[in-house]
């Protein structure tokens, strides 16, 4: 330890809360640029110190900036302020516009998963996230991205095995993102799932992130449960909603009855929300089973906080 230093007290859940950053994103950076080198417990948990922290605060607002996290990662500290201070007068360095090239990540993204490079795809969705916010990263790039692997699967032009890759990574991310939300002690819970049938679960995953977003505390149970479980969850948690993700296939001729099935086990009272690619084709029996059709992110969050509005008009 250097002479003087501060002694490495902060656990990552502290470090991300500070620089603003994902833990997932801290851990690649230390990994893959040894951007910090944090200590470790006996127990191999890491520990940062205040210096730790301030560097990758500098470090999120010179990628913000527009710079290359492999250009700057192993930059001095006082390096590092000189660079963010000549950035912006005052040091208020503003993020990339939100509309700048979201489709440049999904191709790079797309190049990863067809190279089975888990983590260059990794490093992609964080540094999205540092550059758009998590919240339009998810909209712009990790659901397009998701649905463009989708559709090279079916239509033969993509592996299995890199569908499968590419599923892992970004359930990882949006779950790590999950992670660090912190919520209010009276919202509203959210269960998301997907129904028997249905394996793919980063949509479920993205709809819990949204749903954190606009006040709600998701619950996520995971892909391909039986309408008994998932009303079994909702009821014990005391869901206000239930929201469900059908992406693949869009042919179950058993779906429909599951959707029947699960709408008469839950309460009267609680909202079933449904969407994803493939909901447009069991959209029949999403309306005639008093369930709310989702057909995209943005109706979601409309929806959500329409909820929630109502809960909170109810409890007045």
């Amino acid at each position: 330890m250097k002479k003087n230093a501060k002694p490495a007290i902060l656990g990552i859940e502290a470090v991300a809360q500070r620089s603003g950053l994902s833990q997932h994103l801290i851990r690649v950076w230390e990994r893959r640029y040894a951007a910090v080198k944090p200590l470790r417990t006996g127990s191999n948990r890491r520990i940062y110190s205040e210096e730790d922290a301030h560097r990758l605060d500098l470090l999120g607002r010179a990628v913000q900036a527009g710079h290359r996290i492999s250009d700057v990662a192993r930059i001095p500290t006082a390096k590092l302020e000189e660079l963010i201070a000549k950035e912006r007068p005052g040091n208020q360095i503003s993020a990339r516009p939100l509309d700048s090239n979201e489709s440049d990540y999904i191709v790079m993204a797309l190049e990863a998963v067809e190279r089975l490079d888990a983590e260059a795809l990794s490093t992609v969705l964080a540094r999205a996230d540092v550059d758009f916010g998590q919240a339009r990263a998810l909209e712009a790039i990790i659901m397009p991205l998701m649905e463009q692997i989708g559709d090279m699967w079916e239509g033969g032009n993509l592996r299995i095995a890199n569908e499968h890759m590419a599923t892992a990574v970004v359930v990882h991310h949006v779950g790590s993102i999950l992670e660090n939300f912190r919520y209010e002690p009276d919202a509203p819970v959210i269960l998301t799932a997907t129904p028997v049938g249905q394996l793919h679960e980063a949509g479920a995953l993205a709809v819990a992130i949204l749903a954190a977003v606009a006040g709600w505390r998701p619950l996520y149970l995971g892909p391909n449960l039986p309408a008994e479980e998932i009303a079994a969850g909702a009821i014990k948690s005391d869901a206000r909603a239930v929201a469900l993700s059908l992406v693949y296939p869009a042919d179950d001729s058993k779906l429909p009855a599951e959707i029947k099935r699960l709408r008469r086990l839950l309460p009267h009272n609680l909202t079933l929300l449904i969407g994803g690619r493939a909901a447009e084709s069991y959209k029949t029996a999403i309306d005639s089973n008093d369930a709310v059709f989702i057909s995209d992110l943005a109706s979601l969050k409309q929806r959500l906080e329409q909820i929630r509005a109502s809960l909170e008009h109810r409890r007045q």
